[in-house]
């Protein structure tokens, strides 16, 4: 690709595509910031969703296969992220080591360290500055980018700055890689990280409409009235050699600007349509071979039918002409994929309801047994007051349960070593009591003021667990109706901490 599809220049004179279309700039360059980003519908909800998670979030991550978007998506989110956000983007490397990407961290994030300084001294000093970032209502945020190259060593140095969020949320940390690494998240070496992660986006291929759609935004993104040459046809064949892969659009749909077939030099994307196609090519190529066989033989009796008078056969000069026989069976292209993605979370309508246990309550002791009363007589009435034993009374009826508590009381009465979920954050008291009351929560769920900026809210907290990954678990299986599809889970330690 030349320079001026890497990096292009409004000011170059208007280039035409071949049907003619005129554009301003390079439609498909590697650059896809700005106007170019195409995000479509999911895209734009996966975005909205990683910028309300993150400053909350310890550890998020985002997965997809190469050239699938992650680094665009990073990009838009560094873009769009709050003006009290210190966002640093890194990106990993299979030589990088623990010293160099605490020291890529601290110059981030506004450190000038001695050279000289030892790896402890360094973390130490880095911790130091986080906090007094989120002491001055700035939040720190880490984006780790092909984040699969991490070693064994630096995934324990992001597992260890997870931890220092156990006293107050001090870094949010995002990770940017390929299916493997999520592999390196799955496997039990770092069982302990996984464990930290609050959610996992994962983004997919675009499938053949998105393909259509994608390839018109960009074009008309740069300066053209219509399409141009990329009508029904032309998507089709450019998602079939592509699998809906943006880096491999880029690159095909450059060639179609260019006057070359969408064909020459295709890579196979792996895709339904491009396996079809390539079964199609193999039972062709066997037609023919078999084709050629049914003829080879009554050709070779014609030619040797026609001898000369003198009864021997003529016999052509030059080389031997090679003689057809069975070939060998054609092996099918192998229908290969890439790693298998990370199985979704159930659909939100089908969520069971939390396994989650009632608050206890309390209940007046059964009645001691009664002596069978005695049946009754014709007696006229005040026999009983002779002496007579009079019918059993039946037991006083319990005492009302008292109120469950909830808001502030509820979050307070947790033990500091349990994790909560917190389902959402509140500007008004009255909308969290109400959604309580709503959904049947009292004595299972409670929320704090907390002021922001200069700005009160409510977070709102549900369940009491004895452990992180009860915690997780729970989280999973939210109701549906409930609207809340990631809930952050916290120790109730770092609540009692915001609260005072």
């Amino acid at each position: 690709m030349n320079q001026m599809n890497r990096q292009p220049n409004l000011q170059h004179p208007p280039s035409a595509a071949p049907s003619g279309t005129v554009l301003l700039s390079a439609p498909f360059a590697a650059d896809d910031a700005g106007q170019f980003y195409y995000a479509g519908s999911d895209g734009a909800q996966r975005l909205d969703l990683l910028l309300h998670l993150a400053p909350y979030s310890p550890l998020l991550v985002v997965a997809g296969k190469p050239g699938v978007g992650k680094t665009a998506l990073l990009r838009q989110f560094i873009s769009r992220a709050h003006d009290s956000w210190r966002a640093a983007a890194i990106t990993a490397r299979a030589d990088m080591s623990r010293d160099d990407l605490l020291r890529e961290m601290s110059g981030r994030f506004g450190l000038a360290l001695d050279p000289r300084i030892d790896q402890q001294q360094l973390y130490e000093t880095l911790i130091t500055q986080l906090r007094a970032l989120r002491q001055n209502a700035q939040v720190p945020i880490l984006m780790v980018d092909d984040a699969q190259y991490l070693s064994a060593a630096l995934m324990e140095l992001i597992r260890q700055l997870c931890t220092e969020n156990d006293n107050g949320h001090v870094l949010s940390i995002l990770l940017f890689g390929t299916p493997q690494l999520q592999n390196l998240l799955d496997s039990p070496a770092h069982a302990a990280l996984a464990a930290r992660v609050t959610h996992t986006f994962e983004i997919m291929p675009l499938d053949e409409e998105e393909t259509g759609a994608y390839l018109r935004h960009r074009i008309r993104a740069a300066g053209a009235q219509d399409d141009g040459p990329f009508d029904t046809m032309m998507i089709n064949r450019i998602y079939a050699a592509t699998g809906g892969i943006p880096a491999r659009i880029n690159e095909m749909a450059q060639r179609v600007l260019s006057g070359r077939p969408v064909g020459e030099g295709a890579r196979p994307a792996g895709g339904t349509t491009a396996r079809a196609g390539g079964k199609r090519l193999v039972l062709l190529a066997t037609a023919i071979v078999i084709a050629l066989l049914m003829v080879a033989g009554p050709l070779r009796t014609a030619l040797w039918n026609n001898v000369p008078s003198n009864g021997s056969p003529e016999v052509a000069s030059g080389p031997e002409q090679p003689v057809i026989r069975n070939p060998e069976p054609v092996p099918a292209a192998p229908e290969t994929d890439n790693a298998a993605p990370q199985p979704l979370p159930p659909k939100a309508d089908t969520m069971p309801e939390p396994a989650v246990p009632p608050a206890p309550v309390q209940k007046a002791p059964p009645p001691a047994p009664s002596a069978p009363a005695e049946p009754k007589t014709s007696e006229p009435a005040g026999e009983a007051e002779k002496g007579q034993a009079a019918p059993a009374l039946p037991p006083e009826a319990p005492p009302a349960p008292t109120a469950p508590i909830t808001g502030a009381d509820w979050v307070r009465a947790q033990p500091d070593d349990h994790f909560t979920l917190q389902l959402m954050a509140l500007k008004d008291e009255d909308v969290a009591r109400a959604f309580i009351t709503q959904h049947d929560l009292e004595g299972k769920a409670g929320f704090i003021p907390v002021r922001r900026d200069g700005v009160m809210f409510y977070p709102l907290f549900y369940g009491s667990y004895a452990s992180r990954s009860e915690a997780q678990r729970a989280a999973r299986s939210l109701p549906a109706k409930w609207g809340v599809p990631t809930p952050w889970v916290r120790s109730f330690r770092a609540v009692h901490r915001e609260r005072r």
